[in-house]
């Protein structure tokens, strides 16, 4: 055991060293700290030194747009011999360098930038998270769902973007792994520090930073870039400008289209002027003003001045409002997308011009719904709360990206004509789906949102067809088909076949139904790929062990007391392990991220079981099934502040639907339910130390510690948790464990369901 515990202590060292945002060894990452603590040396000028000569030339001086000479501690116009500041690697081509607006104060967001120098941007946020508790700020910095929106822009993999108002660099990282070059552009210079840094740290070299906006010029020259993305900034565009709001905007279009090559492309993501809720009294998103966006401009102006003490100038505008916006700017004909909820945080997105998409974007669960949404098709458009619009600088349009790729499954793979029926985005795992049609099939398209989840769906394309071979014909109808893989336009996606329902996470009043069913399926999984354990004990401590050092090096940066945190998961560790006898057992395949989320149901069935991408082949029966009973609890009646896996761990003491259920899984596949309590606790540590280890995610304080902190906590002050070793429980039984343990084991005796304990 002391030889056990210092492999496993070295081990725990060099995961604890390990960077997590790249995977390289510590040392490489501290060399970087040091450059980026250096200032306006090294590192810093690497923001600008990341603009290749290309773009250094298509830069123009925002007051006549003649060319610029650069030092470097200054840029000089060789036109008009204007003089600009170059202020750690960032050109500050704009009148007021030291304008300020953001998320949060600036003394704060100074703080970050320094914070985001030293250990990173995402170490940056985390540590004022632990100070503020701002999820709002954390989500609008952190959300890869901000930047679905680009796949329906054309020119993928091949455009020069130019991103006007990028804020703290969320959709120019994004779009910079989509597309050729990223150019992004804030007033404010916290915040395009803090892009450059982010990129910069992301290991995306071509992305550059301008602090500029505040004078009547883009500064770059004429034809500069392919795409134009201007994201919840055209209404605010007047803010800080005086004369008429709409002649503001149509004379900053019309730069927009001064910028683009000819056949270039605009995208704007913003409000739609008339949506549904504001005509039933929700606040118009920038003012804050109840029904000021319905009201004619003078009437709002007027009520803007008695309320806020200021004009109203944040004008949005109808579909017919912002086609003869562009139009006056020079666009062409625009296009139209719905962004549901909000372009801010997409969820789904339709295509008006496309009948099918639009049938497709309501759900018709009940006949209320279908009777609403005869009328809602037609009245959508008008009443949508965001729209998504694109228009070209010129009369030619090219095909959005997930046109071109429907069109080419059609074309190379299927030999036939596909459409896209519907566009979603998954909250869970940042990926866009698209739901295509042919003559004879449906096929489901997923493409990644980030590097992390691009991994998880190839690894999911290659472990899918072991799952169909594991199981019978019965239940293989739930498996998605893998279909193909591959790179368009250096998109990676993946396609797998189309699996009917509703996602159970969506509908949580289906739960309950269906649980015996899912039962079934967990069952019937775990016999089919069960497979013999030289010693129960050593798988137990082989997945604790492997999922504590896991956790520790994930919660590196995101809880404090990691001491005090490691010493917990070891009193957990040690107690599993003690609590297991060490005689032979098996082991089976598990999903590994089992939970109502993952699976679909139709007309009152479960039709499809989805995201493999964390299959094992070989681990302790029972993890999944504890999983999606916790899972259950969190969708429908978490206590607020506890973690599911301790209500669900206290469940076992009564006679729950859910002890009930885990009860029946023991008795299906052999084991004795006993050993509930283990499974319990090691689900929880499992799946915990996957949730925290996710690159792209960040969890919001709340969840950190109902799931961390908390549970670790409640878990180590069980005690043992010694069960059967096939004799008699023992006496050391943590008296928690006594009431569930004793109960089970009478019924198993009075009901002769389970033979002698195989576990």
């Amino acid at each position: 055991m002391r030889a056990f515990k210092l492999e496993e202590k070295k081990q725990l060292d060099f995961l604890l060293v390990l960077d997590l945002a790249s995977g390289r060894p510590a040392h490489t990452r501290a060399e970087r700290d040091l450059s980026l603590a250096m200032g306006n040396s090294a590192s810093e000028r690497g923001c600008y030194k990341n603009m290749d000569l290309q773009r250094t030339k298509n830069l123009a001086c925002p007051r006549c747009l003649g060319a610029l000479h650069f030092t470097d501690g200054e840029v000089i116009c060789q036109k008009c011999t204007s003089h600009y500041e170059v202020r750690a690697g960032i050109p500050m081509l704009c009148v007021n360098t030291g304008f300020y607006y953001g998320e949060v104060p600036r003394a704060e967001m100074t703080s970050i930038l320094e914070d985001t120098r030293e250990r990173g941007w995402q170490a940056a946020l985390w540590r004022y998270w632990y100070h503020k508790d701002s999820e709002y700020f954390i989500n609008y910095v952190s959300s890869d769902l901000r930047a679905a929106f680009k796949f329906i822009l054309n020119k993928f993999g091949q455009a020069d973007v130019l991103d006007y108002g990028c804020g703290l660099g969320n959709l120019a990282c994004s779009l910079a792994r989509s597309f050729r070059s990223v150019i992004g552009v804030d007033m404010v210079y916290e915040r395009a520090a803090f892009t450059g840094l982010r990129a910069q740290q992301d290991g995306l070299s071509n992305v550059s930073v301008l602090c500029a906006g505040d004078t009547d010029r883009i500064p770059l020259k004429d034809g500069s870039v392919d795409i134009v993305v201007l994201n919840g900034v055209l209404e605010w565009i007047p803010e800080l400008r005086n004369g008429d709001p709409r002649e503001q905007q149509i004379r900053f279009l019309k730069e927009f289209w001064r910028v683009l090559r000819p056949g270039g492309q605009i995208f704007i993501g913003i409000e739609n002027r008339t949506a549904y809720r504001y005509f039933i009294g929700h606040p118009e998103d920038h003012t804050r003003l109840p029904f000021a966006s319905l009201l004619p401009r003078r009437m709002a102006n007027a009520y803007s001045n008695i309320v806020r003490k200021k004009p109203f100038r944040n004008y949005t505008y109808t579909r017919w409002g912002y086609a003869s916006l562009l139009h006056k700017a020079a666009f062409g004909r625009p296009k139209f997308y719905g962004m549901l909820p909000t372009y801010r945080e997409i969820r789904r997105i339709v295509d008006f011009s496309k009948p099918e998409m639009r049938a497709a974007s309501l759900e018709n669960t009940s006949l209320a719904k279908q009777i609403r949404n005869v009328a809602l098709r037609r009245m959508l458009p008008s009443i949508i709360h965001s729209y998504g619009i694109t228009a070209n600088r010129g009369p030619v349009s090219n095909p959005s990206f997930i046109d071109e790729l429907a069109a080419y499954v059609g074309e190379e793979l299927r030999g036939g004509p596909f459409v896209v029926e519907r566009v979603s985005a998954s909250a869970h795992t940042p990926t866009v789906q698209l739901q295509i049609r042919g003559a004879t099939e449906r096929l489901m398209v997923r493409l990644s949102l980030t590097p992390h989840v691009e991994r998880c769906l190839q690894r999911e394309h290659e472990v899918l067809p072991k799952v169909h071979q594991a199981i019978d014909d019965s239940f293989r109808c739930m498996i998605p088909d893998p279909i193909h893989a591959g790179i368009l336009n250096g998109q990676f996606y993946s396609i797998i076949s189309f699996l009917p329902g509703v996602n159970l996470g969506d509908r949580t009043d289906l739960i309950t139904a269906v649980l015996p069913a899912f039962c079934d399926f967990v069952v019937h999984f775990a016999l089919k790929t069960r497979q013999p354990s030289a010693s129960r004990r050593d798988l137990i401590r082989h997945v604790a062990t492997s999922a504590k050092v896991e956790l520790l090096a994930a919660c590196r940066e995101k809880v404090r007391g990691l001491q005090e945190l490691s010493d917990r998961l070891d009193a957990i560790v040690e107690t599993l392990i003690e609590a297991t006898p060490d005689t032979p057992g098996f082991a089976c395949a598990v999903h590994g991220d089992f939970w109502v989320g993952n699976v679909l149901v139709h007309s009152g069935h479960v039709s499809g079981v989805f995201d493999w991408d964390h299959f094992q082949s070989y681990c302790v029966p029972g993890i999944d099934w504890v999983d999606f009973l916790a899972s259950q609890i969190r969708m429908t009646n978490r206590q607020a502040g506890q973690n599911e896996y301790v209500q669900l761990f206290e469940k076992l003491r009564t006679n729950s639907p859910q002890r009930m259920l885990l009860s029946h899984y023991c008795w299906a596949i052999g084991m004795n339910d006993i050993m509930l309590p283990v499974l319990v606790v090691l689900a929880w540590l499992s799946k915990t130390a996957k949730e925290a280890s996710i690159p792209d995610r960040f969890q919001a304080n709340e969840v950190i510690q109902a799931n961390v902190i908390n549970a670790s906590e409640y878990f180590s002050r069980l005690g043992q948790l010694r069960t059967v070793d096939e004799a008699a429980m023992s006496t050391k039984v943590d008296q928690a464990f006594v009431c569930a343990a004793s109960t089970a084991a009478v019924h198993a005796r009075t009901s002769k369901r389970i033979p002698s304990p195989l576990v």
